[in-house]
């Protein structure tokens, strides 16, 4: 009988860490797919080396199936990297800004995977830019996280958010996700009563929260669709 592996015990020291933080509850998919697309490119139980080309192709398998476990991996890593910042009270306008950053790269990451599992051996393995079309074929059907990329969009390439702190708590209010560009002028918070302008913020933090649990929701249901 073929050995079942569990993160818990056999995965390494990142994937071991995120299952007690957050897999296990809210993305425990990620262990199935580990399960039956990771490990059998791997050199378990030997070592957690992978398999040459002449090896996955004695068990079937090919450079698809070695391309679909890095970025099944990257995935985690961007996850696992954004995850401490949940924690952060107050969040500062730098930490904020890397942690949507790390979530949206995560949906880059997941859909180009998703584009690929789609339409098996259409895409070059070893080609970003055919990992780029495999991630807009995705989307077309599939644009459920779209105003958070929209939004790190604007974190990265326009100009920054005017924020609001709380002189007395410290936390720091951004634009809520979809509201960012009612504020791109300045003048449209600087020169406003407080009151009339945040229902359209909040804090960082809750900002954060909300896009994590999307994006971890987005995740734990395609990857249920993984054969």
């Amino acid at each position: 009988m073929a050995r079942v592996y569990l993160i818990a015990t056999d995965g390494d020291d990142i994937e071991k860490m995120c299952w007690s933080l957050f897999l296990q509850h809210d993305f425990p998919s990620y262990q199935t797919v580990w399960q039956n697309r990771v490990t059998p490119v791997t050199t378990r139980p030997a070592a957690m080396g992978f398999k040459s080309d002449a090896e996955l192709a004695a068990n079937g398998m090919d450079q698809h199936d070695m391309c679909f476990i890095q970025l099944h991996y990257t995935v985690l890593v961007h996850l696992n990297v954004a995850y401490p910042y949940r924690a952060i009270r107050p969040l500062s306008a730098e930490d904020f800004t890397h942690a949507i950053v790390r979530l949206c790269s995560a949906t880059d990451v997941a859909d180009e995977l998703l584009g690929r599992v789609a339409s098996p051996g259409t895409y070059d393995p070893w080609s970003e830019d055919r990992g780029r079309d495999a991630r807009y074929a995705w989307r077309k059907t599939h644009q459920q996280l779209q105003d958070v990329r929209n939004y790190r969009n604007h974190l990265i390439h326009g100009r920054i958010f005017m924020s609001v702190t709380d002189s007395m708590s410290g936390n720091i209010y951004f634009p809520k996700i979809g509201r960012e560009q009612k504020y791109i002028d300045w003048r449209s918070v600087a020169h406003s009563n407080p009151a009339a302008i945040m229902p359209d913020y909040a804090s960082g933090h809750d900002i954060l929260e909300e896009t994590w649990h999307r994006l971890v929701e987005y995740l734990e249901s395609n990857w249920k669709a993984i054969p």
